[in-house]
């Protein structure tokens, strides 16, 4: 880097950086330098916005676009009182610094036609010249509790009719039965999905039974007009092939990858849904059995926020070597007995009570003392 500057770069305490709502952001600016400088200032920009921008091609190309702003503020680090120019010495020099994330942000999200970023970004102002700047983005995880109202499962029954060309003749039915223990889960939690099939039908097999997890995303835009785009994407697929019997019961499990967020709250232009849609085919020219259920993807427990580096170098922490408790030496003795016993080891449990009787010098030197302590 030029003009004296040898390095100018953001370092965050927390090493992931991803944070959530609500949460403070620790860290420091550093500035190694060949020779001093002077600045007009030396700020900390935080910087969180939405960016929505997709072209529709017609009769001709419309472009389309929003903008919406969930944080814009600045820390002053350096600054001389009376608003004149500041010097940065030579050599190492280290700025501190802490920002608390407001609680009503969106969660960081990246789509090829809207992105949800925050960024940090740090500016030595320089009088009639261009500033130096150096930009270093940071994630933030949202948090969206499930509620008792998600924690209800589904417990649906249902009958499908298969007939002949001619309607009169009917073929009979089959009834299946489709359990969800509920309809709220968190990234990497299991769905697992029952489903119970009685099928009255002799010339009717199911073949094959399928569950989709399904993303639908909506984006909002404000320029040149309103205007809406859809797009529905498979996140997951498991299939289950026959053959199976007349009663049969099936178990499709699925886990839950890092995926954003329902609804992506307090987003104005950004709307994610996600749909479990189970397929049922059967044999022969006749449709297929299709139930669509609607679910969260959230969160279910308040994440520990993590010690920051800076913290656990001035905490105290203790050096001595803690003892074991006395219950685990008792459970550890039990297993090297039990496992000296399977080996084939002669073991007694009773530990040795008789100890060596105590020498003449150490009796006399007792009684010594007994009697310095009457007088």
């Amino acid at each position: 880097m030029s003009s004296g500057i040898n390095s100018f770069r953001i370092k965050l305490d927390k090493l992931t950086g991803n944070y959530h709502p609500g949460e403070k952001i620790t860290g420091e600016v550093i500035i190694d330098l060949y020779k001093e400088k002077i600045v007009k200032a030396l700020k900390l920009l935080i910087k969180g916005e939405c960016d929505i921008t997709w072209t529709e091609v017609n009769n001709q190309d419309n472009s389309f676009a929003a903008k919406e702003k969930y944080i814009e503020s600045f820390i002053i680090l350096r600054r001389s009182e009376n608003h004149d120019r500041v010097k940065i010495n030579e050599g190492h020099n280290v700025f501190p610094f802490d920002f608390t994330l407001p609680y009503n942000i969106p969660s960081t999200f990246k789509h090829d036609c809207a992105e949800i970023k925050y960024n940090l970004i740090a500016i030595m102002e320089r009088p009639w010249k261009f500033n130096h700047e150096v930009e270093k983005s940071f994630r933030v995880e949202g948090l969206l509790p499930i509620t008792e109202t998600y924690l209800l499962g589904i417990d649906e029954t249902d009958l499908e009719n298969f007939s002949c060309w001619i309607p009169c003749f009917n073929k009979g039915h089959m009834r299946y039965r489709i359990r969800l223990p509920a309809t709220g889960f968190a990234c990497g939690e299991r769905i697992p999905f029952m489903i119970n099939i009685d099928n009255k039908l002799s010339s009717v097999n199911i073949t094959s039974i399928s569950l989709l997890l399904i993303q639908k995303l909506k984006f909002t835009n404000r320029e040149p007009f309103n205007n809406i785009k859809t797009q529905t994407n498979i996140i997951q697929r498991v299939t289950k092939r026959g053959p199976f019997q007349k009663i049969s019961a099936s178990l499709l499990e699925m886990d839950v990858q890092k995926l954003p967020l329902s609804h992506c709250q307090f987003c104005n232009y950004i709307d994610v849904k996600y749909l479990l849609h189970a397929i049922i085919t059967v044999s022969g020219c006749r449709r297929a059995i299709q139930k669509t259920y609607e679910i969260v993807i959230g969160t279910k427990d308040l994440p520990d926020t993590p010690v920051s580096t800076r913290e656990i170098l001035n905490s105290n922490c203790a050096t001595a070597p803690l003892e074991l408790p006395s219950t685990l030496s008792t459970e550890l003795t039990t297993v090297g007995i039990q496992l000296a016993r399977e080996i084939g080891f002669d073991y007694s449990a009773e530990p040795n009570t008789e100890d060596p009787p105590p020498s003449y010098e150490t009796v006399m030197a007792i009684d010594n003392l007994r009697k310095a302590s009457k007088s």
